[in-house]
């Protein structure tokens, strides 16, 4: 979870958010 977070505040791509989100 805390690598989700990590990932949301400064997410290297878009794309990688739309996932995180459907995942």
């Amino acid at each position: 979870m805390i690598k989700g977070i990590d990932m949301k505040f400064t997410p290297p791509q878009p794309n990688v958010v739309i996932e995180l989100f459907l995942s």
